[in-house]
Parts: structure tokens; C-alpha cells; sequence
């Protein structure tokens, strides 16, 4: 019995002190983070587009790894990779989708490697196996790459978004990579 009134009184006591504690109100601003399937113009597939980059060659700080977030391509087959830079005839592709581009891939399909030097990116794309350099001496206009910082929704750097032209929109969006492990040089 004594340990039920113990408990009781207790219990009022919090009570009372609870109520006589100075209320404390605290505006928290929400942030609204986009969805992970949003894809541009400033997020792409839980990434946001930060500064822009140099976006001619690479080079590793480490292991590399290539992500195909996805993109808005009619071109069925996309192939991502990379060649050394004074060697563009040896080009090795790392990740592979046999579909059109329409959004986000849930999970992103991804490669590592360890070039060994800088390097430069290559996509290939549709049935006439067409490719495009970051270099882009070697594009026919308005073919190409560009390079912005890859941010976390919260503004942490996480590496290199590439923006891939495919056709002739100037769009820059037929397929967006993450590059991590390396550095734009040029």
C-alpha cells in the first residue's frame, strides 16, 4: 500500500512540476526535399545540380565508380565507360542498359575502376552504336558532356554529375552519370 501512495504522490509531483516548467516553443523550419524519382531540372534521381564543372578529363583520386542515374532518351541500349586519355582507341564500358531512358532506374546501375591516369568518359547509345566523349573535340555539336557538382538534397558534396546530349535539343539531359573517386582536370 505504501508503494502505491509513494507512486501516486510521485506522479503528482511530476505532474505539478510539468505544469509549472516555462513553456518552451520552438519553430522548426521544414525542408522539402524532393522525392528520389524526381529527374530535373535541379534535382536528378536524389541528387541536386550544384556549381558547374570542367568536364573534359578526369582524374582518379582512388578507386572510380560510374553510376547511369537514368535520363530522358528514346535511344534504346546505352553503354557508360571510359578510355585513357591518350589512348581513346581502347575504350572500356562498364555499365550496360538494353532500354530506353525515361526517369530515374531504381537502383542506379553502376561499375568501378582504376584507370590508371586521367581519363576521358564515353557513352554509347542506340543501334548505330553512336558515342560521345567528354572531350568535346571529338562530339559533332551540339553533342556532349557537361560536369556539375553532385550535392546530397542537403547541399553535401558527393561527386560529379555528367549530363549527357545525345541528339540536338541542347537539353543535356538523355542520360545523367554519377562519377565518384575522381576530379574534373580540364
Amino acid at each position: 500500500m505504501k508503494r502505491y501512495i509513494r507512486t501516486a504522490v510521485f506522479l503528482a509531483l511530476l505532474g505539478l512540476l510539468g505544469a509549472c516548467a516555462p513553456r518552451v516553443q520552438e519553430v522548426v523550419e521544414e525542408v522539402a526535399l524532393p522525392d528520389f524519382d524526381t529527374f530535373g531540372p535541379t534535382f536528378y534521381c536524389g541528387y541536386r545540380k550544384g556549381t558547374e564543372l570542367p568536364h573534359q578529363v578526369f582524374a582518379p583520386s582512388g578507386p572510380v565508380s560510374l553510376a547511369l542515374l537514368g535520363g530522358e532518351s528514346a535511344a534504346v541500349g546505352v553503354e557508360e565507360g571510359y578510355a585513357l586519355e591518350g589512348n581513346l582507341s581502347r575504350q572500356t564500358l562498364l555499365v550496360h542498359y538494353p532500354g530506353s531512358l525515361d526517369g530515374c532506374l531504381f537502383p542506379p546501375i553502376a561499375g568501378t575502376f582504376e584507370p590508371g591516369g586521367p581519363f576521358v568518359l564515353v557513352h554509347v547509345f542506340g543501334g548505330e552504336r553512336e558515342r560521345i566523349y567528354s572531350l568535346d573535340g571529338l562530339n559533332e555539336e551540339p553533342r556532349g558532356m557537361r560536369a556539375y557538382e553532385a550535392l546530397t538534397p542537403l547541399g553535401e558534396r558527393v561527386g560529379v554529375l555528367v549530363f549527357i546530349e545525345e541528339w540536338v535539343d541542347a537539353d543535356y539531359n538523355d542520360a545523367v552519370l554519377l562519377l565518384k573517386g575522381a576530379e574534373p582536370l580540364r
